[in-house]
C-alpha cells in the first residue's frame, strides 16, 4: 500500500467519524462516547479533507491543504474567543484550541520549503503529546482532584482523532523532501526528536507546578478573604438579632405600657386607656423595625394588636438563645421575639412580636468579595437534614436538604457541628465550592461563605491558556515566558483581593454610615451612645445627648428643590462636625434630624457651652446654587444619668426638649426636665380625649347675646364652643382649640359646630322666637377649599336662611391667601351669608384689603374695649375704628362690654 494511499484512508476514517460527531452536536444522531464540542469536530472534519488531498496531483496537493490550513486555524483562533465569550454552544477548551492550531501549522509546515523541520516535528510532537495527555485525563478523570482541569481538559474522541491525524500527517511527511534529507539514515535526528520530547516535557512540567503555585497562592489569598468576608457577615447577622431582641424587650418594659397591661389584668380599662396603650404600641412600631406586635393577657386572649403575625413561614426556627426568640423567612427576614410583662415578679401578660431584619436581607444579596458565583447560606438543623434561608446558591427558596452528598458532608453540616475554617468540598448542587464555615454564636445556626473553585482559577486558566502557547512554540522561551508571568500574576491576584476588601469596607461604611453626609446613621449611633454610657457609668461621669433640628428646613426643599436641600444637609453637617470635640459623635438620623452624643461631661455648663457653639455655626450664610441662605437650629439637650438611663429614653428626652426649644422661638436650646413629660404626656392625652369627643357628645355650644346699643334690645346670638369632659370637666377653647389647630382635627370640628348652631338657630324660628342673626367662628384652617359648598350643605341641610348666618374670620386667615380668600368671600357673601372681621386691630390689619372684601361687621378685639373708661389710648383707637368702619358702611360690634361704662 502506497503512502498515499495510506494517508488518504486515514484521512476518510477522520471524515467519517467526524460527520458522525457533526451529526450528534447538531442531534441528528446519537452522540459518539467521549464526543467533541462543534468547533473541534469541523476541525477533524477540515483535517481529514486534508489527508484525502494526498492522493491529489502535486499544485493541488498544495492548494488544497494550504487552504484548509489557514481554515483551521482561523477555527483554533474562534474556539478561543468562543471561550472569552463564554458561547456553551461552541466553545473549546485552551488544549483543543491549541491542537486546532498545531493541525493547521503543520499542514501549511509541509509546503512551506524555507520553513525549519524542527518546527514540523515540534509540531506533530505536540500534538502527539496532547493526545497522550488527552487519553489519560479521560481515563483517570483529573476533574474530580482539580476544579481547574476543565479548561484544559481533551474530550476522548479528539485525543483519538489527533493521534490519528498526527499519524497520517507523519506518514505523508515520508514523501516531503525535507523527510528524506533529514531523517533518510540519520540515527542523529533521533536524538533531536528525544531532546525534543524531554524539553517539552519539562516545558509542560513547569507550567504544571506555575499553575500549582499560583493556585495555590489563590488559594490562600481566597481563604483569607472568606473568612475576613464570614467574620463580618457574622458578626452584621448577630448585631441584627440582638437589636431586634433588645428593641422588643426595651418595648416591653415601658413602665406607662406595663403599667396599663397590669391593670387591664387587675380590674380592665377605659377607653382612653385603650387608646393610649394602642398610642404606645403605635410609637414601638413606628420607631423600629417591629413589623407586627401582639400583646396577650395569662389566658391567651389578645388585649392589644398591631400588624398581623406571620404564619406558615416556611422557614422558622428557634434560636438557642436567652428567652423567646424563633427566625423566621416570608419573603423576608425576620425574628419573632416572646417576652413576658409585668409589674416586678408578676407575669400579666405575654408580648410577641415579628422584628423584620433588612440588614441580613442585605447581607444575602451583597456579593461583594465574592465573584460570579459565590454566595452566603444561613442554615439551622432540622431532624437529619439541613433548612437554610433563601440565597443565591439555593435560587432563592427554603428547602431542606441532607447533611452529606455522595457520601460527603456539605459545608453547611461544618458549621452545623460547630467548627470553624475553610475547606473545598462538593456542595448540595454537586458543584466544586471552596467554602468558609462557622458557627454563629450560640444561635444554634451556621454560616457559610463559599465561591466557585472553577471561578477561583479561571483567571489563572486563561493566562496559562496563552502561556502554554508560548511555551509549545518555542520552548526555551515559553519556560522564560512562563517565569515572567508568574508575578504579574500574582501581582493581578493581590489587586483583586484588596478590591474586594475595600469593596467589603466599603459596605461596611455604607452600613454604618449615612450616605448623603458620611456621619454615623442610627445603627452606628446607638452603639457609639452606648458605650458612652456603659463607660459614663463605670468613671461616674455625665452624658450629653443632643438632638438638633434645622428650622422651616421644609421651605429649602420647597423653594429651591430636594438637590439644594441635600446640599445643605451636607454643609450643615461639615459644620457640626468642626464644633466637636475629640469622642463626640454627631449623626443624622432622619431627614433634617441631627443627634450628638457627648461622653464625659463634667457639667451642665459645657453642654451649654456646645449647644450654643452649635447654635452660633448657624449664624454665617450657606451658599447653595450661588445663593445665600441663612437658617438657624434648635437643640434639645438631655443628660444621663440624671434624666434618664437608657439610650431610647434619652432620645425620646432629647427630641421632647427640642420640640419645646421650637415653641420657644426656635434658634435656641432647652434642656429636658421632668415638667416637659408631663406637659408632653398631657398634651397627648388630650390629643387621644379630644379625638372622640364628638362621636361621645362631650362637645357643646353656649350662646352669647350681642346686644344692640340703641334700642337695648338682643340683636343676635355668638355661637360659642365649650368641650365637657366626664373626667375633666369644662375645658377651656384656649386649652384644645389651638390643640385642634395643629392636629386637624379644627376641621370636623368646625363643621359640627356650623351644623349645629345652624340647626339651633332654626329650632328657635321654629318656636316662634324672632328672627336672630346667629355668628359662627370660623379657623384659619377651615378657610380653604370646599368651604362655600360646606356652608351651602349645611344651610340646606337645616333649613336657615343665609342672611340670619354670619361667619366670623380673624385677619390672620384673611391675609395668609388674600386672592383666594376675595374669591371664597365674595361666593360667600353672593349667597346671602353676613361675613365679620373678629378680633379687629390685633393682627395684620390691612385698610386695602378691608376696602375689597365684602364685610358686613368688624368686631372690636376685647384689648381695646375692657379698659375704655380708663385709658384714653384705647378709647381713641376704638373710636378711630367705629368712625372708619361707619363710613365704609360696616357695622360694629365691641367685644367685653361688661359694665354700663
Amino acid at each position: 500500500m502506497s503512502i498515499r494511499y495510506r494517508t488518504a484512508l486515514i484521512g476518510a476514517c477522520l471524515v467519517f467519524f467526524a460527520l458522525w460527531a457533526l451529526a450528534g452536536n447538531l442531534g441528528m444522531l446519537a452522540a459518539l462516547p467521549f464526543s467533541s464540542p462543534l468547533l473541534t469536530s469541523i476541525a477533524i472534519l477540515i483535517g481529514g479533507i486534508a489527508l484525502l488531498f494526498a492522493q491529489a496531483p502535486g499544485l493541488i496537493q498544495r492548494a488544497g491543504q494550504m487552504t484548509l490550513g489557514i481554515c483551521l486555524l482561523g477555527i483554533a483562533v474562534l474556539s478561543r474567543l468562543s471561550g472569552l465569550l463564554d458561547n456553551d454552544g461552541i466553545k473549546t477548551s485552551t488544549s483543543e484550541g491549541l491542537a486546532i492550531a498545531f493541525m493547521g501549522l503543520t499542514l501549511m509546515a509541509y509546503h512551506i520549503r524555507r520553513l525549519p523541520s524542527n518546527l514540523v516535528q515540534f509540531a506533530l510532537l505536540a500534538m502527539v503529546v496532547l493526545g497522550i495527555l488527552g487519553l489519560v485525563g479521560n481515563s483517570l478523570d483529573f476533574s474530580v482532584y482539580h476544579s481547574g482541569y476543565a479548561d484544559m481538559h481533551i474530550a476522548g474522541f479528539t485525543s483519538m482523532a489527533l493521534l490519528v491525524y498526527a499519524t497520517g500527517l507523519w506518514i505523508q511527511s515520508y514523501e516531503m523532501g525535507w523527510h528524506q534529507r533529514f531523517y533518510a539514515h540519520r540515527d542523529d535526528r533521533k536524538i533531536s526528536l528525544i531532546s525534543g520530547a524531554i524539553l517539552l516535557s519539562i516545558a509542560l512540567s513547569a507550567g504544571l507546578a506555575g499553575f500549582v503555585l499560583m493556585a495555590r497562592t489563590t488559594q490562600e489569598v481566597l481563604t483569607n478573604s472568606l473568612m475576613i468576608s464570614l467574620e463580618h457577615r457574622a458578626r452584621t447577622f448577630n448585631t441584627s438579632i440582638d437589636n431586634a431582641v433588645q428593641n422588643v424587650s426595651a418595648a416591653s418594659t415601658r413602665p406607662r405600657f406595663t403599667a396599663l397591661i397590669a391593670k387591664h389584668m387587675r380590674q380592665g380599662l377605659n377607653d382612653a386607656e385603650y387608646q393610649e396603650m394602642y398610642k404606645i404600641i403605635d410609637t414601638v412600631i413606628a420607631s423600629t423595625s417591629i413589623t407586627a406586635l401582639v400583646v396577650y393577657d395569662s389566658a391567651g386572649h389578645v388585649i392589644g394588636k398591631r400588624g398581623e403575625l406571620v404564619s406558615d413561614a416556611p422557614f422558622q426556627i428557634p434560636l438557642a438563645t436567652t428567652g423567646d426568640v424563633s427566625l423566621l423567612w416570608k419573603n423576608v427576614v425576620m425574628v419573632r421575639v416572646r417576652v413576658p410583662m409585668g409589674l416586678k415578679d408578676e407575669q400579666a401578660a405575654l408580648m410577641a412580636a415579628d422584628v423584620a431584619l433588612p440588614e441580613i436581607d442585605q447581607l444575602f444579596r451583597d456579593f461583594a468579595g465574592l465573584g460570579q458565583s459565590g454566595s452566603m447560606g444561613v442554615c439551622a438543623a432540622q431532624g437529619n437534614g439541613i433548612l437554610c434561608l433563601p440565597a443565591r446558591g439555593n435560587n432563592y427558596q427554603v428547602k431542606l436538604v441532607p447533611r452529606d452528598f455522595k457520601g460527603q458532608p456539605v459545608p453547611a453540616s461544618f458549621a452545623l457541628d460547630g467548627k470553624t475554617g475553610v475547606v473545598t468540598a462538593i456542595d448540595r448542587n454537586g458543584e466544586n465550592v471552596i467554602s468558609a464555615h462557622a458557627p454563629l454564636g450560640k444561635l444554634g445556626l451556621g454560616m457559610i461563605v463559599k465561591i466557585s473553585a472553577a471561578e477561583l482559577y479561571l483567571t489563572i486558566k486563561q493566562q496559562l491558556g496563552y502561556t502554554l502557547g508560548s511555551i509549545v512554540i518555542l520552548v526555551v522561551i515559553g519556560m522564560v515566558l512562563l517565569r515572567w508571568q508568574i508575578t504579574p500574576l500574582t501581582r493581578k491576584l493581590i489587586a483583586e483581593i484588596r478590591e474586594r476588601k475595600l469593596a467589603e469596607e466599603r459596605f461596611s461604611h455604607l452600613a454604618h454610615h449615612d450616605s448623603l453626609t458620611g456621619l454615623p446613621n442610627r445603627v452606628l449611633f446607638h452603639d457609639r451612645m452606648q458605650l458612652a454610657l456603659i463607660d459614663a457609668k463605670r468613671r461616674h461621669q455625665l452624658v450629653a445627648v443632643m438632638f438638633l433640628d434645622a428650622d422651616r428646613f421644609k421651605t429649602v426643599n420647597d423653594t429651591l428643590g430636594h438637590e439644594a436641600g441635600d446640599e445643605l444637609l451636607v454643609l450643615i453637617a461639615a459644620r457640626l462636625s468642626a464644633c466637636l470635640r475629640a469622642g463626640d459623635t454627631v449623626s443624622r438620623l432622619a431627614g433634617d434630624e441631627f443627634a450628638l452624643v457627648l461622653p464625659s461631661v463634667e457639667n451642665t455648663h459645657n453642654a451649654r457651652q456646645l449647644a450654643q457653639r452649635l447654635i452660633d455655626s448657624f449664624s454665617g450664610p450657606f451658599r447653595i446654587k450661588e445663593q445665600q441662605l441663612f437658617i438657624t437650629a434648635s437643640i434639645g439637650i438631655t443628660l444621663y444619668p440624671a434624666d434618664a438611663s437608657t439610650v431610647e429614653e434619652l432620645l425620646k428626652n432629647a427630641d421632647t426638649a427640642m420640640y419645646r426649644a421650637k415653641d420657644a422661638g426656635r434658634n435656641n436650646f432647652q434642656f429636658y426636665s421632668a415638667e416637659m413629660h408631663a406637659q408632653a404626656l398631657k398634651r397627648a392625652t388630650l390629643e387621644n380625649r379630644l379625638r372622640g369627643a364628638i362621636t361621645r357628645g362631650e362637645l357643646i355650644l353656649h350662646y352669647q347675646p350681642l346686644i344692640d346699643t340703641k334700642s337695648g334690645e338682643i340683636a343676635g346670638m355668638e355661637a360659642l364652643l365649650r368641650w365637657n369632659h366626664p373626667e375633666l370637666g369644662l375645658v377651656a377653647p384656649m386649652e384644645f382649640i389651638p390643640l385642634a389647630e395643629e392636629t386637624g382635627l379644627i376641621i370636623p370640628i368646625g363643621e359640627w359646630v356650623l351644623r349645629t348652631a345652624c340647626a339651633q338657630a332654626r329650632a328657635w324660628r321654629d318656636a316662634g322666637l324672632p328672627p336672630l342673626r346667629l355668628a359662627v367662628n370660623l379657623s384659619a384652617r377651615q378657610f380653604q377649599k370646599g368651604l362655600v359648598d360646606t356652608v351651602a350643605s349645611i344651610l340646606k341641610e337645616t333649613g336657615l336662611e343665609p342672611r340670619y348666618l354670619e361667619l366670623e374670620l380673624t385677619e390672620t386667615a384673611l391675609m395668609q391667601h388674600p386672592e383666594t380668600a376675595v374669591v371664597t368671600l365674595d361666593a360667600l357673601n353672593q349667597m346671602g351669608v353676613q361675613l365679620s372681621i373678629d378680633d379687629f386691630g390685633t393682627g395684620y390689619s390691612s385698610l386695602s384689603y378691608l376696602k375689597r372684601f365684602p364685610i358686613n361687621t368688624l368686631k372690636i378685639d376685647r384689648s381695646f374695649v375692657c379698659d375704655i373708661p380708663h385709658n384714653a389710648d384705647d378709647m381713641v383707637i376704638t373710636t378711630a375704628i367705629i368712625s372708619l368702619a361707619h363710613s365704609l358702611g360696616i357695622q360694629v360690634v365691641a367685644e367685653g362690654v361688661e359694665s354700663q361704662a
